[in-house]
C-alpha cells in the first residue's frame, strides 16, 4: 500500500498539470452573481455555469444561464475555441460571428473588449475548487455601435508575503 500512493499522488498531479484551464473548469458550477452599479446593488441572479469540451483540446461549450428575479431567465451560449494553447490564446465564440480574444496565464483567463459606449473586462480565476468570474464595466467617450475586441496583450500581478521582523 505504501509503494502505491506515492505512484497514485504522482499520476494525479501529472494529469492535473498536465491540463489546459478549460479542461479543468469542465464540470457545472452554481453560485450567486452580485451587481453593482455606482456601487448600489442592484440584482443577485442566481448564476449556473456549465463547460464541456466539444472537441478535444480545442474546442469547449461555455455556457452560463442566469436567473434574475428582475430580469428573468437569461441563457448566454459560447464555445472557448483554442487558437493557440502553448500561447494561452483562445477565441470565445458568441455565434453570429462575434469573436473575443481571451488570454489564459497560469489559472486566470483574461478579456477586454467594447460594446457600444462601454470597455469591458472579464476575469476567470480558478483556484482550488472555486471559480471566479468577474466582469467590469467602464464608460467609453464618443459614439460606438459596433462590438470591439481587445487582445489583452500585458498581465502583471504579484504575490506578496509578509516580511519578517
Amino acid at each position: 500500500m505504501k509503494v502505491l500512493f506515492p505512484f497514485l499522488f504522482v499520476s494525479m498531479t501529472q494529469i492535473s498539470l498536465g491540463q489546459s484551464f478549460p479542461d479543468r473548469c469542465v464540470g457545472i458550477w452554481e453560485g450567486t452573481m452580485h451587481v453593482y452599479q455606482n456601487s448600489k446593488l442592484v440584482d443577485s441572479p442566481k448564476v449556473t455555469f456549465k463547460v464541456a469540451p466539444i472537441i478535444k483540446d480545442s474546442i469547449w461549450r461555455w455556457n452560463t444561464h442566469y436567473s434574475s428575479e428582475k430580469y428573468g431567465e437569461i441563457s448566454k451560449d459560447y464555445k472557448l475555441v483554442a487558437k493557440n494553447a502553448a500561447t494561452g490564446t483562445y477565441l470565445l465564440d458568441e455565434g453570429q460571428d462575434l469573436h473575443l480574444d481571451a488570454q489564459v496565464l497560469n489559472n486566470k483567463m483574461y478579456s477586454s473588449f467594447e460594446v457600444a459606449q462601454s470597455a469591458l473586462h472579464s476575469t476567470y480565476i480558478l483556484e482550488d475548487d472555486q471559480l471566479y468570474f468577474e466582469v467590469i464595466t467602464a464608460l467609453k467617450d464618443g459614439d460606438t455601435t459596433a462590438v470591439k475586441s481587445y487582445p489583452v496583450v500585458n498581465v502583471q500581478y504579484v504575490t506578496l508575503s509578509r516580511k519578517l521582523e
